[in-house]
């Protein structure tokens, strides 16, 4: 099995991957919009150092981040703007919510919402269930929350942190090329 050879990461990368699994194949045609193509994304992991990432699992972790195999998509994007002092901050937001339970609860209303998306074209962004708590985070929200925290941009991914998903934020990354880099790109299958 090949590995991918990544470029070293900064605090601050945002990492979007995904895989063939059962609920990544789910998350990515949950998330798709009327009208676009299917999500290439169904996870966020968020770089905290060249060697350390921040990932919403099961808890929030922080580990080292190994390339993945070739089998997987990963698609890097550094953000342009972010000054050392956001930095220090994101690390410290990031190591303030280790070990916080995932929020698996928030999956539903997720779905309900990407749902009714996709079958009325209807977005309607409520996520009320979502924006109860930002304890118990889902992996695009833990990200999101870190930037927000850091740069008090609420805005950071384009919406605030409860309307966001894995493909809302990959698009929005890839959108906006004054402030985001393209650093790397591994889609599975091309």
């Amino acid at each position: 099995m090949s590995r991918l050879q990544l470029p070293p990461l900064e605090c601050g990368d945002t990492i979007l991957v995904s895989d063939e699994s059962f609920m990544a194949s789910s998350i990515k045609w949950v998330t798709q919009s009327m009208g676009e193509p299917l999500s290439l994304v169904s996870h966020v992991i968020g770089a905290i150092s060249p060697v350390l990432c921040s990932e919403a699992l099961f808890r929030n972790t922080i580990h080292e981040f190994k390339p993945h195999t070739s089998k997987r998509t990963v698609i890097i994007y550094r953000p342009r703007h972010l000054s050392l002092e956001d930095k220090i901050k994101i690390k410290e937001y990031c190591y303030s919510v280790r070990d916080n339970l995932y929020g698996f609860w928030k999956l539903i209303p997720q779905l309900r919402d990407g749902l009714m998306m996709r079958f009325t074209g209807w977005d309607p962004m409520t996520r009320i269930a979502n924006r109860m708590t930002s304890k118990y985070q889902l992996c695009h929200e833990h990200w999101a929350l870190a930037m927000e925290h850091a740069t008090g941009n609420k805005l950071f991914f384009g919406g605030p942190w409860w309307e966001l998903n894995p493909d809302s934020m990959s698009d929005w990354c890839g959108t906006n090329p004054l402030d985001f880099e393209l650093i790397f790109s591994h889609v599975k299958g091309e």
